[in-house]
């Protein structure tokens, strides 16, 4: 697992970025970042239902899981029981939580919010953080 964290974004202008464990006081602390969205949003002054666009710094699950199911049968990955287990438990589970996006309205309330994923090595980064929440509010 990666620390968590979020920033929000405006007008291309990165207006606040935290990570998880600065807030939650745990190290390295990879839950999903609620207080640090919270936070993003507070600096912002905005609230969740103005938000626009919530950036996942993961893949979409669906893309993952193939990939998983390619390699396995293409024989990169090792065909085992607790790899197809491990994998199919991952994409299960990313896609209850609507990839994440269900987390958020969780913690937040509905929103008007689009969901993006990024590849959680590009896209905004500070520091040694990899997996990211970005808000796009306008």
């Amino acid at each position: 697992m990666h620390d968590s964290s979020a920033c929000i974004v405006r007008d291309g202008e990165l207006l606040f970025a935290v990570a998880e464990e600065r807030l939650s006081r745990v190290k390295h602390d990879a839950r999903f970042p609620h207080l640090a969205i919270k936070a993003c949003l507070d600096a912002a002054n905005l609230k969740a239902e103005k938000v626009d666009y919530v950036s996942l710094g993961w893949s979409q699950p669906h893309t993952v899981f193939v990939s998983d199911v390619k390699n396995f049968l293409g024989g990169n990955y090792p065909l085992s029981y607790l790899n197809v287990l491990n994998s199919t438990r991952h994409f299960v589970s990313m896609w209850h939580q609507g990839g994440g996006l269900n987390r958020f309205t969780h913690y937040f309330g509905p929103t008007r919010a689009q969901t993006r994923f990024v590849d959680h090595f590009c896209g905004p980064s500070f520091g040694p953080c990899h997996q990211r929440l970005c808000l796009f509010g306008s």
